[in-house]
């Protein structure tokens, strides 16, 4: 995932050309904090190594305010999870991620290894992101998928903000 997105940026200073590169020499790149903390520090050594003469310049935002910033042309790279498509916005996949289940060790269904299958979360308290994380919204449909919606499960025992 990590080569995919410094293929993804280094395909970004190659749109610029050479005359961009000469009228800017600043790449903006717009991402989640996930991303931004997680990912982004050891590619942009990469990139700067590679790239000497292009300045990174990095915003932290939500979702939303990405889109905004990529639609306006604020920025020339977003990165995060994005699931919906926007009018004017080309979303190119970088990797694949797994959803985790984390749970104490030993218990009744000690998952430590391998996948557990959605149906083993029909009686567990669930942390949960916001509702409106499209993340979150991936989870909610696999969990009404096995009867166990919102409304029809027992609830998350908190919210993730």
């Amino acid at each position: 995932m990590a080569q995919r997105v410094l293929a993804d940026i280094d395909g970004v200073v190659a749109h610029l050309g050479e005359s961009g590169r000469k009228a800017r020499q600043t790449l903006r790149i717009a991402a989640t904090p996930l991303v931004s903390s997680n990912i982004l520090p050891g590619l942009f050594a990469q990139f700067r190594r590679s790239h000497p003469h292009v300045e990174l310049r990095l915003t932290d935002a939500d979702l939303n305010q990405i889109q905004a910033m990529v639609s306006a042309g604020d920025v020339d790279l977003g990165l995060g999870f994005f699931f919906k498509q926007m009018p004017g916005i080309v979303r190119t996949p970088v990797g694949t991620f797994r959803l985790m289940r984390v749970a104490a060790a030993g218990g009744p269904q000690d998952f430590s290894t391998g996948s557990a299958p959605w149906a083993s979360l029909q009686h567990e308290a669930l942390i949960s992101l916001p509702a409106s994380n499209p993340i979150q919204k991936l989870v909610e449909t696999h969990l009404a998928a096995i009867g166990r919606g919102t409304k029809n499960g027992p609830p998350s025992t908190s919210s993730i903000p």
